[in-house]
């Protein structure tokens, strides 16, 4: 049953399961993409990206059962904001591991992509 943007499924042991509207993650992944470029343009900042994505998390998706849905968009935001600014701004990593996780991931990306360093 759809209601109030959520899907909400009764199993056999009573429980009810609220699941979110696929088109709100599908929503904010496309509003992280776009704010990409509106940040290297300059007329946007990384601290208004930051509350538009607390913003879905906290306000919308505590309410669901929607663990994998708010990992995925927090990983596309990670990769398109946070690791792109530690690794080419000569920024310090928020830990020490952290550095080297971008690192591995990036050199991973270009293998799979077929791009040599």
């Amino acid at each position: 049953m759809l209601f109030l943007k959520g899907k909400y499924y009764l199993l056999e042991s009573g429980k009810v399961l609220r699941r979110p509207c696929k088109a709100s993650a599908l929503r904010v992944r496309r509003k992280l993409r776009k704010f990409k470029p509106l940040v290297e343009a300059g007329k946007m900042s990384y601290a208004d990206i930051r509350t538009a994505c607390q913003s879905w998390r906290g306000s919308y998706m505590k309410r669901f059962n929607a663990y994998h849905s708010v990992r995925s968009a927090d990983a596309l935001y990670n990769t398109l904001f946070i690791i792109v600014e530690v690794l080419y701004s000569g920024l310090e990593a928020p830990n020490p591991n952290f550095a080297g996780v971008c690192q591995y991931f990036f050199a991973v990306m270009l293998s799979v992509m077929g791009v040599e360093e």
